[in-house]
C-alpha cells in the first residue's frame, strides 16, 4: 500500500484532481444521505412531538451546512481566513443547536409533556407479549 505523502507539494497534479474528485463524491454522498434522513426525523420528530428527534433532525441540517461549506472549500483554493471563517459557521450552527436542545429539553420538562409514540420508531412493536401469571390463589385450571 502507498504511503500518504507528508505535504502537498509532494501531490502530482493529477494525483491531486484525483482526490480532489473522491472528496467531492464522498461529500456529495453525504449530503444526499443527510437530506433523505433529515426528511424521516422531521416526520418523526412531528409525529411524535419528541425534542430528541427534532435536536437530531436539526443536527442533520447543520451536518448538510457543514458539507457545503467542505464542498464550497473544495472546489475553490481557500485562504487560511476562510477556513477558520467556515469553522467558525459550523461550531456557532452547533451552539445554536445545542442552545434549541437546552430550551426546548426545560420547556417540555416544565410543561410535562412526554412524546408520543410514533409508527417509525414504536420499540413496543418490536417487543414479544408477555405471558399474563394467574392471580394468587386462583385455581390453576376449570374444571
Amino acid at each position: 500500500m502507498p504511503t500518504a505523502p507528508s505535504s502537498s507539494a509532494e501531490l502530482t497534479a493529477g494525483e491531486r484532481a484525483r482526490l480532489l474528485r473522491r472528496g467531492l463524491r464522498l461529500e456529495y454522498a453525504t449530503l444526499g444521505w443527510n437530506v433523505v434522513e433529515i426528511g424521516f426525523l422531521a416526520l418523526a420528530a412531528a409525529t411524535a412531538r419528541s425534542v430528541a428527534l427534532a435536536g437530531f433532525a436539526l443536527d442533520s441540517g447543520i451536518e448538510i451546512f457543514a458539507s457545503l461549506v467542505v464542498v464550497s472549500q473544495l472546489r475553490v483554493t481557500a485562504t487560511p481566513d476562510q477556513h477558520r471563517r467556515a469553522v467558525r459557521l459550523i461550531g456557532v450552527a452547533f451552539l445554536a443547536l445545542a442552545a434549541y436542545i437546552v430550551g426546548q429539553a426545560a420547556v417540555t420538562l416544565a410543561a410535562g409533556i412526554h412524546p408520543d409514540p410514533s409508527p417509525l420508531g414504536d420499540h413496543r412493536r418490536l417487543r414479544r407479549p408477555r405471558r399474563t401469571r394467574p392471580p394468587a390463589g386462583a385455581p390453576l385450571s376449570s374444571p
